[in-house]
């Protein structure tokens, strides 16, 4: 009997494929890089994904020389699961009950990027100071304001390799 993928699994293998991709890929590549594990799928059903993550806003598709075409994500990894973030707190009943549940579940670490990052969202614009190895409940370091990092929020590193594909 032939193993079958999980609602929605094939869907996040592709974007995940488009994310580690250095270059946008036709369906062709994508197909090629999806992990045979429950089967190979059939190009077409790899071209009917691409297809609906378009309609999503999730992957654009680009015009090639010759026939097909190469596809990109239409977002970074991290701007694609912020915005899942986002849609989720927008469903809550009760969106603050729902965001500190989040918060009670943050490493250490987490809790100390948020807090630093959260004077930036709030419109200063500024960081709170950077975290100083050994002080007593920080967990590390992190990159001094002006440092490339996620962007929006200058001084936090590990985005910088995040930019987001444009459709071209």
């Amino acid at each position: 009997m032939a193993l079958r993928r999980s609602r929605g699994a094939l869907e996040s293998a592709v974007l995940h494929i488009l994310w580690d991709a250095t270059d946008p890929l036709t369906a062709r590549e994508v197909r090629q890089r999806v992990d045979p594990g429950a089967g190979t799928p059939a190009l077409t059903t790899v071209l009917t994904v691409l297809d609906r993550l378009r309609v999503k806003g999730q992957v654009h598709r680009l015009p090639r020389e010759g026939a097909g075409h190469l596809f990109t994500p239409a977002r970074t990894e991290s701007g694609h699961v912020a915005e899942a973030m986002v849609s989720a707190l927008d469903g809550a009943t009760d969106r603050d009950a729902a965001l500190l549940r989040f918060t009670g579940r943050l490493a250490p670490h987490e809790v100390e990027l948020l807090r630093r990052a959260l004077p930036a969202a709030s419109g200063t614009g500024a960081l709170a100071a950077p975290v100083t190895p050994g002080t007593p409940g920080t967990p590390g370091t992190f990159a001094a304001p002006g440092t490339p990092g996620v962007p929006g929020v200058p001084g936090i590193p590990g985005a910088d390799r995040d930019t987001p594909a444009s459709p071209g």
